[in-house]
C-alpha cells in the first residue's frame, strides 16, 4: 500500500478535471478546472477556499480533524470522491455528477502514476 502526500492526490485530481475539460469544453468543468489552478511558485491554489475544500475532504475520510501529509491510494481516491461531489454540489453542476462518473479506480491510479513520471522528471 503506497503513501502520498496529499499535494501529489490533489495534482492527480488537477490532471483529471483538467484532461476532462480539454475533451467536453464544458463551462463548469472548465470552471472547477481553474479554480484548482496550483500555482507552484505561491504553493497556493487559484481559489483559495479550494484547498480548504480538499482538506475537508480528508478529514472526512480519516475522521479527524488534523489533515494527515500522506495518505494511501486509496484513502486518496475517496477524499477525491468526496471533494468532487462535494464541488458538483456546490455548483449545482449535472455536468460535474457526470464528469465524476467517469472517474474509477483505474483512472485514479493511472493519474496518480502520471504525477509520479512528471514529478520524476524535474
Amino acid at each position: 500500500m503506497t503513501m502520498n502526500n496529499i499535494r501529489h492526490f490533489y495534482e492527480a485530481m488537477q490532471s483529471l478535471i483538467d484532461s476532462h475539460y480539454f475533451r467536453t469544453l464544458l463551462d463548469d468543468v472548465g470552471g472547477l478546472a481553474g479554480d484548482m489552478a496550483l500555482f507552484k511558485s505561491e504553493d497556493s491554489t487559484a481559489d483559495p477556499a479550494i484547498w480548504d475544500d480538499w482538506e475537508d475532504a480528508i478529514k472526512k475520510i480519516k475522521g479527524s480533524d488534523i489533515v494527515p501529509e500522506t495518505l494511501t491510494v486509496e484513502e486518496g481516491y475517496e477524499a477525491a470522491l468526496i471533494f468532487f461531489n462535494f464541488e458538483a454540489d456546490l455548483r449545482s453542476s449535472k455536468d460535474l455528477i457526470k464528469f465524476i462518473e467517469t472517474i474509477t479506480y483505474e483512472k485514479w491510479l493511472e493519474a496518480v502514476e502520471a504525477v509520479e513520471k512528471d514529478e520524476s522528471l524535474n
